[in-house]
């Protein structure tokens, strides 16, 4: 996965410019910010694979290729779980409760920053269809928690990648199956609402003093914003068609 990273940073490290032009491309469509940041996306790129047998753990199939080793027989894995909404709907409350579970791992949105939030908003962020996929891989691989080899061989840990908007988002499904390896082992979580009670709760979320300071919000401009709503997600349906469409060819 990671050998494309070391030829890009080989071929434009050769030269002042070259190097120049590369940390201002990563900072500007990659999320890496510091030299921590950098540093843990060139160690990630140094390790390889976990390297087992069929034999010698019967979720073979569904580790190769997703899972790097360590140090200390550690190992961290690219998402098996996506948790992929549907804001609004009780997530927060899952999230908690899973986290709560042995062999359930959740990927953090950065690589060290800290960050009170859980959703990562990987392929959903405006900046990702220029990011290069090798530094994205090792930029999730990196952001992984790091749990022993032991528990991959006999249980094959859930590592979930929570981000309640995909569902919404129109191109997530399609970026998902070209960034990750295996897509189709991946795995999906979906809770749903009411959608009229969905909606009146994601507005006066948006709208209270955790975004405007103070709560705001009024019954005239909830029914302008629904009806917009209606329209912009319009485009799933629309490019769930043309993705049905691209499958029958």
């Amino acid at each position: 996965i990671m050998l494309k990273i070391q030829n890009v940073f080989s071929i434009l490290i050769a030269s002042s410019f070259g190097f120049l032009a590369l940390l201002v491309y990563i900072i500007s469509f990659h999320r890496v910010r510091n030299s921590a940041d950098f540093s843990s996306i060139l160690r990630i790129s140094r390790l390889g694979n976990v390297v087992l047998t069929q034999n010698s753990s019967r979720h073979w199939d569904l580790i190769r290729d997703r899972c790097h080793l360590h140090e200390n027989n550690m190992v961290s894995c690219l998402p098996n779980v996506l948790f992929i909404g549907a804001s609004k709907s009780g997530t927060t409350s899952l999230v908690y409760t899973l986290s709560q579970l042995r062999n359930v791992y959740f990927i953090k949105r950065r690589i060290h920053q800290k960050d009170k939030h859980k959703e990562v908003h990987r392929f959903d962020r405006n900046t990702f269809g220029w990011a290069i996929r090798s530094i994205e891989l090792a930029d999730e691989l990196a952001s992984a928690p790091l749990f022993p080899l032991a528990d991959l061989q006999q249980f094959n840990p859930a590592v979930i990648h929570y981000t309640p908007h995909y569902l919404y988002a129109p191109t997530v499904p399609f970026e998902m199956r070209r960034f990750y390896p295996h897509p189709e082992q991946l795995k999906f979580i979906v809770m749903l609402r009411d959608p009229v009670e969905r909606a009146i709760s994601s507005y006066w979320f948006q709208n209270s003093h955790i975004f405007k300071g103070v709560n705001k919000g009024s019954k005239a401009d909830f029914l302008a914003s629904a009806k917009l709503e209606i329209l912009l997600r319009k485009k799933y349906e629309d490019c769930m068609d043309a993705g049905l469409a691209k499958l029958n060819r």
